[in-house]
C-alpha cells in the first residue's frame, strides 16, 4: 500500500507541474504551496475563475503572411476569460527589430501593417504575459519594380530602337504620379530593356500604364532579338485614339501582321493593366481597366531569339505627346 500512495503521490505532483504550465500557456500565473499542497492550487485556481485574475490568449489570424510590396496586415486576436478583449493595446515586434502597436476592436481584433519587408521576418504579438507568433514572407519574382523611387531606374538598360529610323525612350521618377514616366522622340517605336529578363521563357509580365487619349500614344511591352535588327520581335499594347489592344510583330523595317481588338472604349489617362506571356513562340497580351476588369485577351505566335523583354512606346509625336507613366512592373514564371 506504501508504494501504492508513492506512486500516486508522484503522479499528482507531475499532473500539478503540467496544469501550472498549461495554464501559463494562457497568461494565468499559478503556484504551488507545499503547505497547501494541490489543494491550494485547485483553490487559487477557482479564485481566477471567479473573477481573481484575468485568463488571456493571443493568437494571429494566420501561421504566415505574403508581403506586397514590402508590407503585410497582421491581424491578432485577443481574448480575455475566453471572450474577446476590445480597446487593449497590443505590441507586435518583428525579427528585424521593427515595433508596432494595434488597439483591438469590439471583436478583439487589431489590424497592424508591417513595413520595410525586405525578406522573411518573424514576428511576435504580445499582451500582458501572453505571445503569439507568426511569419511574413516575400514572395520571389523574375523582376519586381513598383517604380515609386528613382533608385530603381538602374535596373534597365538604354533606349533600343526596334521599328524606325532614331525613335528613342527617356525614362525618369515622377514624384507626382509616384510612377515612372517614359517620353519618346524620333521615327516610330523604341523599348526601354529590362536585362533581368535576357533569355527567361514560359513568364508573364505586367503593369500598370496611364497615357493620354491621343493619336500615335501607345504603350505597353516588346519582346526583341537583342543581337539583330532584321528579325521580328513582338508588341504588346493599348492604343487608347484607337480604342484597341494589339499584338504585333516589328522590326526595325517593316511592321508585321497586327492581331488586335478594337472598340474597347479606352480612356485616357487612368490606369490600365497589361500582361504579357512569353511561352516558346506562344504570345499571349491581356488589358484590365481600373476596376480590374479583363477587356481583352489576345494570342499570337511568335518565335525570338536572344530574349529580351523591355517597355514599349510609340515615340513619333514627340516628348510633349509621346508619354506615359508605368509602375507596379512585375514578371514571374507561369
Amino acid at each position: 500500500m506504501s508504494n501504492d500512495l508513492t506512486t500516486l503521490s508522484g503522479a499528482l505532483l507531475e499532473m500539478k507541474d503540467q496544469l501550472i504550465y498549461e495554464l501559463g500557456q494562457k497568461g494565468v500565473t499559478a503556484s504551488y504551496d507545499s503547505s497547501t499542497g494541490l489543494l491550494g492550487l485547485i483553490g487559487e485556481i477557482s479564485n481566477i475563475q471567479q473573477g481573481g485574475g484575468s485568463c488571456y490568449h493571443i493568437e494571429f489570424s494566420e501561421a504566415s503572411y505574403t508581403a506586397v510590396g514590402g508590407s503585410a496586415t497582421l491581424e491578432v486576436y485577443l481574448q480575455s476569460n475566453y471572450a474577446p478583449l476590445a480597446n487593449a493595446t497590443v505590441t507586435v515586434t518583428g525579427s528585424d527589430s521593427s515595433l508596432y502597436t494595434g488597439i483591438t476592436n469590439s471583436s478583439g481584433i487589431a489590424s497592424v501593417t508591417v513595413s520595410n519587408i525586405s525578406g522573411d521576418t518573424s514576428f511576435t504579438a504580445s499582451y500582458s504575459n501572453v505571445t503569439a507568433q507568426c511569419t511574413v514572407t516575400v514572395p520571389t519574382y523574375l523582376f519586381y519594380d513598383e517604380c515609386n523611387s528613382s533608385a530603381g531606374l538602374s535596373n534597365y538598360g538604354a533606349s533600343v530602337l526596334v521599328r524606325g529610323s532614331n525613335a528613342s525612350i527617356t525614362m525618369t521618377y515622377d514624384p507626382n504620379e509616384n510612377a515612372y514616366k517614359m517620353s519618346g522622340s524620333g521615327n516610330y517605336h523604341a523599348m526601354i530593356p529590362i536585362p533581368a529578363l535576357d533569355d527567361k521563357d514560359g513568364y508573364t509580365i505586367k503593369a500598370e500604364f496611364k497615357g493620354p487619349k491621343t493619336n500615335l500614344n501607345a504603350q505597353g511591352f516588346f519582346l526583341d532579338n537583342r543581337n539583330d535588327t532584321t528579325s521580328y520581335g513582338e508588341a504588346c499594347f493599348s492604343h487608347r485614339y484607337n480604342n484597341e489592344f494589339a499584338l504585333r510583330p516589328y522590326k526595325v523595317s517593316q511592321d508585321g501582321s497586327v492581331t488586335n481588338q478594337t472598340g474597347l472604349s479606352l480612356t485616357g489617362n487612368v490606369w490600365y493593366r497589361i500582361e504579357m506571356t512569353v511561352n516558346g513562340s506562344s504570345i499571349t497580351g491581356k488589358l484590365y481597366d481600373q476596376n480590374d476588369t479583363l477587356k481583352s485577351t489576345l494570342t499570337a505566335t511568335q518565335s525570338v531569339n536572344n530574349k529580351q523583354m523591355g517597355l514599349f512606346l510609340f515615340c513619333e509625336k514627340g516628348t510633349t505627346n509621346s508619354t506615359c507613366y508605368v509602375k507596379n512592373i512585375v514578371a514571374d514564371y507561369i
